[in-house]
């Protein structure tokens, strides 16, 4: 595949949004909305409030608490459960988003290099 994922290094610019969010393929296609990608974000269209045996949402993306800090320290604690899954409801996650194409996504991409150059 032709995918890259770019990051911004630290320390961070005193002038960003964090709620801009999307992924750009190529110029041609775009998906942008208040989505985070990432553990805890996850859902079904079902959204079940219990998933006692880790088949849906395994460790930490079980719970919408913040993951603790030893998960990014060691990503094999994401695997590890940080309440009890029969006594404690998940929090359900819904969000939105929206695809773009052609024209609307280039414009996509000059904004995120607009930003990621102001940044700089």
């Amino acid at each position: 595949t032709n995918v890259e994922i770019m990051e911004h290094g630290s320390p961070f610019p005193s002038v960003f949004s964090h709620h801009q969010k999307f992924v750009v393929v190529d110029r041609m296609s775009c998906v942008l909305g208040g989505v985070d990608w990432g553990v805890q974000r996850w859902d079904t269209k079902e959204h079940p409030l219990f998933d006692p045996d880790s088949m849906t949402h395994p460790g930490v993306d079980y719970i919408g608490e913040p993951a603790p800090s030893s998960w990014y320290a060691d990503p094999k604690m994401r695997t590890q459960d940080t309440v009890n899954r029969l006594e404690v409801p998940r929090m359900g996650w819904q969000d939105i988003c929206v695809c773009v194409w052609r024209a609307a996504a280039s414009d996509c991409a000059d904004n995120f290099m607009q930003r990621w150059n102001h940044a700089r």
